[in-house]
């Protein structure tokens, strides 16, 4: 109990982290995800990529009965496009995918496919312009020499909504969109569209 009371005197709980940001900045994931878990219903089923992404939903998502699909102690990059597709091939429920810019790179040929058969699967990408734990890693352990983890080192495509629509059969909100109708408004038009939709924040 003593060391529980120190670790909460130390870091803030939830709540108290993520309250400043409503109404501000929703792009800030902790916020983000917030809204996310404030916006879903629960009959949904959650698909999380690793990294950053998965920290985030671990800490900030409020499940209120959503099944969720990781390989936790596995965690690979990639996952979360792949099995999106599968548990849409196996259930009519809504499929929530979140990944990374960095994770969805190593299956994004699986946009395809999803298109194709006009799954309901809704992807959130964070872009957050690289693998951003791996350069917490080399900022925290190797003295801040950052090497193949940053955008100026990986070849990403220079617009992620162009390579979804050029899959064929997605609806998709980029930047610029949310910038103009606001995120809730973009969040609930993504959710409520009919087959495979896209969201990049």
């Amino acid at each position: 109990q003593a060391q529980l009371a120190g670790w909460r005197a130390t870091y803030r709980p939830r709540d108290t982290a993520i309250a400043p940001e409503r109404g501000g900045n929703f792009h800030q994931p902790y916020a983000l995800i917030d809204r996310l878990s404030d916006t879903l219903d629960g009959s949904e089923i959650i698909v999380s990529d690793t990294g950053n992404t998965l920290g985030w939903l671990m800490q900030a998502f409020r499940f209120k009965g959503q099944r969720f699909l990781h390989p936790f102690n596995n965690t690979p990059m990639g996952y979360a496009l792949p099995a999106a597709l599968a548990a849409a091939l196996q259930t009519d429920r809504k499929i929530i995918c979140v990944t990374g810019d960095g994770s969805i790179m190593m299956s994004i040929a699986e946009l395809a496919t999803i298109g194709k058969r006009r799954l309901n699967v809704k992807v959130m990408l964070l872009d957050n312009e690289g693998h951003s734990m791996c350069r917490f890693t080399q900022r925290q352990w190797l003295h801040g020499r950052f090497a193949g983890t940053g955008a100026a080192d990986l070849a990403f495509p220079k617009s992620f909504p162009q390579v979804v629509l050029g899959m064929g059969g997605w609806l998709v909100y980029e930047k610029a969109y949310i910038q103009s109708c606001g995120l809730q408004e973009t969040m609930d038009k993504w959710l409520r569209s009919e087959g495979p939709a896209f969201i990049e924040v």
